[in-house]
């Protein structure tokens, strides 16, 4: 037995929950709530009432279910709760890898300094002198 719905953000979350679910990207339009039978520990009450909490983020993919508790309202809380925390450690890896990439291309096309530049005619002068002196030599 599967509920389904489109549902809003949790009262109980309070605001600064909205601003961190914005702040990762999380609209609760794009999120489906199903409601399922629990399974587990809690006899008739899991058994017969659809406690379980799956939510599904079309936009990412990620899905999140919650059956640990007997209640579906707190169920749904901690539904909630970990979608925004898989979606704020995915957003966190994406920016990190980013960052990563941005990176290695700045490393990859970077010039030398000019003193490195100074350093290194100093020493081909240095070597083509010695090159030269063992020239006369011989």
């Amino acid at each position: 037995m599967i509920y389904s719905s489109h549902m809003s953000f949790i009262a109980e979350l309070g605001p600064q929950y909205a601003a961190r679910a914005a702040a990762a990207g999380l609209r609760p339009e794009d999120v489906t709530e199903h409601f399922i039978l629990g399974s587990g520990h809690g006899g008739q009450r899991r058994n017969k009432r659809a406690t379980a909490v799956q939510l599904h983020h079309h936009p990412s993919g990620a899905a999140v279910r919650c059956f640990h508790m007997r209640d579906q309202h707190q169920n749904r809380v901690a539904a909630w709760m970990q979608l925004l925390e898989r979606l704020e450690d995915w957003k966190k890896g994406v920016e990190q890898a980013f960052k990563r990439e941005e990176h290695a291309e700045r490393q990859r096309t970077k010039g030398r300094s000019e003193g490195l530049k100074r350093e290194m005619v100093k020493g081909k002068k240095k070597r083509g002198e010695i090159k030269r002196l063992r020239k006369q030599q011989i």
